[in-house]
Parts: structure tokens; C-alpha cells; sequence
């Protein structure tokens, strides 16, 4: 009888461990297949993404617009054609040789040293040989002038075979004027016999020139003289149409 009560004691023990373990399986069985519910959706979540998600993609990652395409032309290559046509422009082609080219500068020459040197009525006696000169002398800009019965256009037309431009204009201004249509020849005249020769020319830039020639008068010694000019193509030809050689003695 002694040992009855230390069985008893036993099997009720027994009997509280099998039922807390019943009681606890549940729960941990619950438990359990909570966790592998949850598994199961975040793999489900991750191959099938929720449209909150996409749309939080979405947000994201906004489409990059089409960048608009640059039609805009540099502009230091839209200045290079400009910039050629300018150059072609003043590279003007010549169809005229060097030797033509000295022969020209030559007769400029010429003329001007004949309005520094000769007697002024020469030149128009030269055009036409029946003109007329008034006796009545008058002085205008400091300078003594006869009228003649010569038109101004002819002694422009007489120039304009060598000349053109502003070279046109202040040649034959230093010993003509233009009063009213008519010529009027000035009276004061230098020491003639002058000539020039050895005329050379080298191209020192779109048709500008630089002529080396010599001039002398009567047995003198020839001088060397350096002069630079610019030519131009006209309807009749080419034409001087700048030249910086003027003689001292030669009011320009």
C-alpha cells in the first residue's frame, strides 16, 4: 500500500504531460502552417507581382520621352561656305597675263606723267585736233583754267581706256574740270621728256599689284621707282582701278 500513492501520484503526472502537449500541438501546428501559408504567398508575390506594385514600377521608372533630334547647324560651319563664297568672291579670276597686265600699268604711267609734265592743251589736242581754247583765263581753286569747246565726257572717255573706279576720277582731275558739261584745260604745264620703262609687276594680293619700273627725263639717269595698283574687269576690259603713283610736281 505504501507504493500506491507514489503511483498514483506518477500516473497523474503522466496524464498532465500528455494532455499540455496536446493542447500545445495545435497551436504549434498552427503555427507551422502560418509560416508556410506565408512562404507560399511571398513566392506567389514575387512571380506574380500586385498591380500596386507594377503601379509603383510604374511610378518609378517614368518613360524617358524621345530626346528631339538637333537640326541645328553648327554655326562655325555655316560660316565656312559664306566664308568661301567671300573668298572666291575676292579671288577674282584673271584672264590677263603679267606682260598685259605691266603694258597696262605702263600707259597709266604714261598719262600721269603727261599731265605732270607736258603742256595740259596736248591732251585734248590729241582727242580732237580742231578744239578750241578761250583767251580768258580764270582762276579756280587756285589754279588758272581755260574753257574750251571740248565736251567733260571726252576726256573722261579718252581715260576710261586705261583707267576706271576712283583712279578715273582723280586722274583726270588733276589738270581738267568739269564746269557745266564743258572742259575746261588748265594753262600751267611741267618740263616734258620724261619716259618710263623696265616695267614689271608681281601680284601682292586679289588683283593687286606692285609694279617696279624706271623713270628718267632726257639724259638723266633712270630712277627705280616702286608703285602698287589694283585692277578690275570691265565690260571693255581690264582696268586700273586704284593706282598710288602720283610725281610729286602733280597736284592730286
Amino acid at each position: 500500500m505504501s507504493n500506491s500513492p507514489k503511483k498514483v501520484l506518477a500516473a497523474l503526472l503522466a496524464c498532465g504531460l500528455l494532455i499540455s502537449s496536446a493542447a500545445c500541438s495545435p497551436r504549434t501546428a498552427e503555427k507551422a502552417d502560418d509560416a508556410s501559408a506565408k512562404e507560399e504567398q511571398a513566392e506567389v508575390k514575387k512571380d506574380n507581382p500586385s498591380s500596386e506594385q507594377k503601379q509603383t514600377e510604374d511610378k518609378e521608372e517614368p518613360a524617358s520621352p524621345e530626346e528631339p533630334q538637333d537640326t541645328a547647324k553648327d554655326p562655325e560651319e555655316s560660316k565656312q561656305p559664306q566664308e568661301n563664297d567671300k573668298e572666291g568672291e575676292a579671288e577674282e579670276s584673271t584672264d590677263i597675263s603679267n606682260q598685259e597686265i605691266a603694258d597696262l600699268y605702263k600707259k597709266a604711267v604714261r598719262m600721269i606723267l603727261d599731265l605732270a609734265t607736258c603742256e595740259p592743251a596736248e591732251i585734248p589736242r590729241k582727242i580732237c585736233s580742231d578744239i578750241e581754247f578761250s583767251r580768258e583765263i580764270v582762276e579756280i581753286n587756285q589754279e588758272f583754267y581755260c574753257e574750251t569747246s571740248m565736251d567733260f565726257d571726252k576726256i573722261v572717255e579718252y581715260y576710261s581706256t586705261v583707267f576706271t573706279g576712283e583712279a578715273l576720277e582723280w586722274v583726270p582731275a588733276t589738270k581738267f574740270l568739269n564746269v557745266d558739261g564743258k572742259l575746261y584745260c588748265c594753262v600751267v604745264g611741267g618740263t616734258s621728256g620724261w619716259s618710263v620703262r623696265d616695267v614689271s609687276v608681281e601680284k601682292i594680293g586679289p588683283n593687286t599689284y606692285q609694279a617696279t619700273f624706271f623713270t628718267a627725263c632726257g639724259p638723266e639717269e633712270a630712277a627705280k621707282r616702286q608703285s602698287n595698283f589694283e585692277i578690275k574687269k570691265t565690260d571693255a576690259g581690264y582696268r586700273i582701278s586704284s593706282i598710288d603713283y602720283c610725281p610729286p610736281w602733280l597736284k592730286k
